[in-house]
């Protein structure tokens, strides 16, 4: 890749707004990333022939993980025995992906290796898993690492025009005729809810939460203060999922998914073919 190709993938990139990660490319010539482990600061080697994303045995005490039996690996350092865990989060430049699941093994033998190179030793193996959930590219030419937070992820499979099949609101449930005139529309980040001749608007921010995602709300012509409002959502198929909002002003985001008595807005949405 030469630098205008280089340049235009920079470009693309941004335009579909990829976090960029700047690599390091010691002695050992192994692609290395700075990252944060459930908050801790690490060196981590990115490494798309490694199946699963891989933390050293002392770097995981270290953060008190928990771990289970897990199956052998191969990495870089040779067949190994693993352990797994759950991790809180993996923060790489703008990007955090939380409730992540990694293998943890004894990588002594490749960090030795890496020391007697005069390289820096690492923390962990960042996998495929990790590259393929965030649509990874990688620029060799410029030693930059491309990574899609989930939150864009989940922000493009919303775009298109939705039909209501369930609403609730405060508690009352709406009849098929009503539900039938509720539409949703997504276009970039905009958010419109027609309800018959109503039409509201509403720009919107997605937010990796567990086991949802979060999602506020800004109405349109309301500006940040008292057009404020905060919800939920839970995506079922790239052609249903569920929301619920606390439309108030301010209010307080919803936390579970409450039917049949509810205080806030709840709706069920399928793609409008």
């Amino acid at each position: 890749m030469n630098g205008i190709a280089a340049r235009s993938l920079d470009y693309l990139g941004r335009r579909m707004r990829f976090e960029r990660n700047e690599l390091v490319l010691d002695q050992d010539r192994l692609l290395k990333l700075e990252a944060r482990v459930n908050g801790k600061k690490c060196l981590m080697v990115v490494d798309t022939a490694c199946a699963s994303t891989t933390l050293d045995l002392a770097f995981a005490k270290d953060l008190e993980l928990t771990q289970r039996s897990g199956p052998s690996a191969f990495t870089l350092g040779g067949n190994i025995s693993t352990q797994i865990s759950r991790l809180q989060s993996i923060q790489c430049c703008g990007l955090e992906s939380k409730n992540c699941e990694a293998l943890v093994a004894d990588l002594e033998k490749l960090n030795h290796t890496l020391r007697s190179l005069g390289a820096r030793p690492v923390a962990g193996i960042l996998g495929m898993n990790f590259l393929k959930m965030h649509k990874a590219i990688l620029d060799y030419y410029d030693l930059k690492l491309y990574l899609l937070p989930f939150e864009v992820q989940f922000e493009n499979r919303l775009q298109g025009e939705w039909q209501c099949a369930y609403d609730e609101n405060l508690g009352k449930t709406a009849s098929r005729e009503k539900r039938e005139k509720i539409r949703l529309f997504v276009k970039g980040q905009t958010l419109s809810i027609q309800n018959g001749d109503e039409l509201r608007k509403w720009g919107f921010r997605i937010s990796q939460m567990v086991p949802y995602y979060g999602i506020d709300l800004i109405e349109a012509g309301r500006g940040q203060e008292g057009g404020k409002s905060a919800g939920i959502l839970s995506i079922v198929s790239d052609d249903e999922f569920y929301m619920t909002a606390n439309l108030e002003p301010n209010g307080k985001r919803p936390t579970e998914f409450v039917l049949n008595g509810g205080k806030n807005l709840v709706l069920r949405l399928v793609r409008k073919k």
